[in-house]
């Protein structure tokens, strides 16, 4: 599967909302996400991509800190679902040897 479609899952599941809803300029904001909801997603992305991802402030924060576990970690956006997909598709780029 590949990365976008895990995120739209990943986001599917999190906030139970059916895929057709999540396309890539949609806004987490928009979606109704709260912090605790910004927080399982960042989870689930760590947990399945093996990254950090330093999140901080409220569901409604523009950016975070994301790289490869014990590597470089970048400043990048995380508004909408698109955001999202390239910050990881680059993080889990960056892991490769």
């Amino acid at each position: 599967m590949a990365i976008a479609d895990d995120i739209r899952q990943i986001i599917a599941k999190t906030m139970d909302l059916p895929l057709d809803r999540l396309a890539a300029d949609t806004k987490l904001e928009d979606l109704g996400a709260e912090s605790l909801d910004v927080i399982e997603i960042v989870y689930e992305i760590e947990e399945k991509y093996d990254l950090n991802v330093a999140f901080e402030g409220d569901a409604n924060s523009a950016t975070v800190k994301i790289g490869p576990r014990g590597g470089p970690a970048r400043e990048v956006a995380f508004a909408t679902i698109g955001d999202i997909v390239n910050a990881v598709q680059d993080a889990v780029a960056a892991k490769a040897p």
